[in-house]
């Protein structure tokens, strides 16, 4: 079976741990989308985390933590992700996750 890594709970952690948009709430789901605000912004997708951490973090920044179905919104048109903001993002959070979850 799949199971989340360290990061990516760090991230989920870091993103507010539950969908910006409608609220679902799933704990260390691998249900969650990152989605750019700005796609012009884009350098990687997050889905998989290949790229040095401290440059995922950075590119994280950009994003946005959805559910699918909020996602799929997004790029329908249904959702304007840029109305939703990222305030709930906390970096001390996701090193902390990071850390214990990382040998």
């Amino acid at each position: 079976s799949w199971t989340l890594k360290g990061e990516q709970i760090g991230f989920i952690l870091w993103a507010g741990e539950k969908c910006a948009i409608c609220g679902f709430d799933e704990p260390y789901s691998s249900l969650y989308d990152f989605h750019h605000i700005n796609p012009e912004n884009k350098k990687f997708g997050l889905n998989t985390i290949t790229w040095k951490l401290e440059t995922t973090i950075e590119e994280a920044k950009k994003c946005i933590m959805v559910c699918p179905i909020c996602h799929r919104k997004i790029h329908y048109n249904i959702i304007d992700a840029k109305l939703f903001d990222k305030s709930n993002f906390n970096e001390e959070k996701f090193w902390e996750k990071y850390l214990e979850l990382t040998p």
